[in-house]
């Protein structure tokens, strides 16, 4: 039997053969250098032992993770296999994929006897029947979710696969899962009512598909772009609830195989979308999803008033929103015009059953915060501007005025400033 080949896809772009024993790290001498300093000096290790490939873990800080699953044992290497060694992704191709599996059996004996091959099917039936399978075995709303994403991404084959579902008020969606390599927390970008592939596909009630764009085009795809991919082929079916309302979408991006969708493609994730909607209403914890949408709603809401482009801002909104709704104090640090105090009042709106908002100046006396305090008997949210600006005996009244508020009607505190807080307490 010839001998097999195989190689590793960086996210460089580059492929590396894998041949023999060779370790993977940041280390200058291992075999495989990587400039990641999530990874350990001596990470991994790849093993070609007949006609398999194996890789095991080094003992590394951050682990070794395949097909999103922690790396305990020695892992038989199958061709797609998606490696996360610390925060580098990695694709694990056979070159000669082809090869029959009685031809790998043959060379189980080297290894291990009773280790199986399992050898992955793309039939859209069997992709199917797997997921079929997979959601009437799985009985709560949040592992479905996931484990549904996941499963289109690794058997059906595409690079990344994401259900999201309507808001509660209907103005927008927001991330149920996600089964990709984005490092960023992609349930904290909610998107707008339309907006994407899967808006179009929710809102019309219809699949959509959309090719790749032609080269120096940037991909304009809401949910592509929340995951960081770009340069994608994406698909989008709307997922129907019990009594045939929508109530949201499933989205598939870039195939792995091909590289557009086609309609084969439109009836299996069509399919898979009917039986997920039915499955996840029927599923024990709907009501804590139901409960997200709400958290979703927030952020969104505050999204549709306050302006933010890049995700680290988008992040931040869904922090402080998190945190105002745990009653936890907010410190909101930028320049003078960069719109804290509207964030501190859209944040307050945008929470649920939020009573009276007041805005005091920390510069104009404790007296007069006094005041405002009492006038607001006492409010649902305090926005302190310039507190960290202030001498230290006004900033010692203000947190005793505030203790002093009774039990169970203590407000919620944002207190803004133009300095961070390591500069202030630098300062004295």
């Amino acid at each position: 039997m010839p001998e097999r080949r195989a190689h590793l896809e960086l996210p460089t772009g580059e492929l590396v053969a894998l041949e023999g024993t060779q370790v993977i790290g940041r280390s200058s001498e291992a075999d495989i250098t990587i400039a990641d300093p999530e990874a350990s000096r001596r990470h991994a290790e790849f093993r070609q032992e007949g006609g398999l490939f194996l890789l095991a873990d080094l003992g590394s800080s951050n682990g070794t993770r395949v097909n999103d699953q922690p790396l305990h044992d020695v892992h038989r290497l199958q061709d797609g296999d998606r490696l996360l060694i610390g925060q580098t992704a990695a694709v694990f191709r056979l070159e000669d994929p082809q090869v029959a599996p009685t031809q790998v059996l043959s060379a189980l004996p080297e290894v291990d006897p009773t280790v199986r091959v399992a050898v992955p099917s793309t039939s859209p039936l069997q992709v199917l029947g797997r997921i079929s399978r997979l959601m009437a075995g799985v009985a709560d709303a949040r592992e479905l979710a996931v484990a549904v994403t996941s499963s289109l991404r690794d058997d059906y084959g595409c690079e990344a696969a994401a259900l999201l579902l309507k808001e509660p008020d209907g103005d927008g969606y927001y991330f149920a899962a996600a089964a990709a390599n984005a490092g960023s927390d992609i349930r904290a970008l909610p998107l707008r009512k339309g907006e994407g592939a899967v808006g179009k596909a929710i809102e019309s009630n219809e699949a959509i598909l959309v090719a790749s764009p032609v080269d120096g085009e940037a991909s304009t795809d809401a949910v592509a772009s929340a995951l960081g991919l770009e340069d994608v082929a994406v698909l989008a079916v709307p997922v129907p609830g019990v009594d045939g309302t929508v109530i949201g979408g499933l989205q598939v991006i870039n195939p792995v195989a091909k590289p557009e969708f086609d309609g084969e493609d439109v009836e299996l994730l069509a399919l898979v979308a009917g039986q997920l909607g039915v499955a996840l209403q029927n599923a024990r914890s709907w009501d804590s999803l139901e409960a997200e949408r709400a958290s979703g709603a927030r952020i969104a809401a505050i999204r549709r008033e306050f302006v933010a482009a890049s995700p680290d801002m988008v992040r931040a909104i869904a922090d402080v929103a998190a945190l105002h709704a745990a009653r936890v104090p907010v410190y909101l640090a930028g320049e003078a015009g960069t719109g804290k105090s509207a964030l501190a009042r859209l944040t307050h709106v945008a929470a649920p059953g939020s009573g009276s908002f007041v805005t005091v100046d920390a510069s104009t006396g404790i007296e007069e915060i006094s005041a405002a305090f009492i006038e607001a008997s006492p409010p649902d949210t305090i926005c302190i501007e310039e507190a960290l600006g202030q001498p230290a005996d006004i900033q010692e009244q203000l947190g005793r005025l505030i203790a002093s508020l009774p039990a169970g009607t203590r407000p919620a505190i944002i207190a803004t400033g133009e300095a961070t807080i390591e500069v202030a307490l630098g300062e004295g």
